[in-house]
């Protein structure tokens, strides 16, 4: 006997629908309908329930994964762009540095922000003033959105150095020096 609600096919000999449980209509009156045990309906509708429960524990699951590889992707971009950062800061102290060993003055000023540059003559003659750079060494460097601090540390010809505490700003996308403690 096929159930009005659920559609499902039963067999003629019962009253409740197998599957939904709901009383079936007497087809016949020569047919004595019987009713099938209890436990079967509760079956079923364990059944149901358990397949419920496992879709909604895989749902959690996808929204679990989903937020581990999105929470990823962003701690990756924050790792990488915090490094990139630091290397665009290490990029302009090392060619600063690499200025003052040639006294490439010219290429020395550059790596000045256009907001902080002295005249060129003033900028020449306070660096030619000093002893020869040898050699530089970069220190610890902290950088925010757009400014970073570094210490870098000049060694001379004649045996002394200075570490000085550069502080450095982004001026349209590149690292600029903005200002030098001058030890």
């Amino acid at each position: 006997m096929k159930c009005i609600y659920c559609g499902w096919k039963n067999p003629d000999t019962v009253t409740f629908c197998r599957k939904c449980g709901a009383q079936l209509t007497i087809s016949s009156p020569d047919k004595p309908l019987v009713s099938f045990p209890v436990s079967d309906a509760l079956t079923s509708l364990n059944a149901e329930h358990a397949h419920a429960r496992r879709r909604a524990i895989w749902r959690v699951v996808w929204i679990a994964l989903a937020v581990v590889l999105i929470g990823g992707a962003g701690i990756t971009w924050w790792v990488t762009s915090a490094t990139q950062a630091s290397a665009d800061v290490t990029q302009t102290l090392q060619t600063y540095c690499s200025a003052f060993k040639n006294a490439n003055w010219q290429q020395a000023y550059d790596q000045w922000s256009n907001t902080t540059q002295m005249s060129e003559k003033d900028f020449e003659y306070t660096q030619q003033s000093k002893s020869k750079v040898i050699e530089c060494e970069t220190g610890t460097i902290s950088t925010a959105s757009s400014t970073a601090q570094a210490t870098l540390t000049f060694f001379y010809a004649n045996g002394s150095s200075a570490a000085d505490q550069i502080n450095l700003i982004q001026e349209n996308g590149v690292w600029k020096i903005k200002s030098q403690s001058l030890s």
